[in-house]
């Protein structure tokens, strides 16, 4: 990183490149060394643990592409919240459905 006065970023800033990567490291590291063992103990085949693995990893590319389409329909901060503002029930404001609203919003 470089000084603000020369032209580069300033001091405080993390390129989108290094912040991918940073988020990659962080899921595939938790991902491997939190549940391989609980995975490896149970099924035995190498093959059948490979492709679990790419399937989970088609899944979640296949929701990060929904969170990226949702982003950019909703092109407002405040994260899930603002995806499912519009469902009818989390609009709602009578106490007698607010457990269905928390439900909408995960609470």
């Amino acid at each position: 990183m470089t000084d603000s006065t020369s032209g580069g970023p300033s001091a405080g800033t993390v390129s989108w490149v290094t912040a991918t990567a940073i988020v990659v490291a962080d899921m595939v590291g938790v991902g491997v060394f939190t549940s391989l063992g609980f995975q490896v103990t149970d099924i035995k085949s190498g093959f059948s643990l490979l492709l679990l693995w790419i399937i989970g990893g088609v899944v979640a590319i296949c929701g990060a592409f929904c969170y990226a389409e949702l982003s950019t329909m909703f092109p407002r901060s405040s994260g899930e919240y603002n995806f499912l503002l519009p469902l009818p029930a989390c609009r709602t404001t009578s106490s007698a459905s607010r457990s269905t609203g928390r439900w909408c919003l995960g609470f």
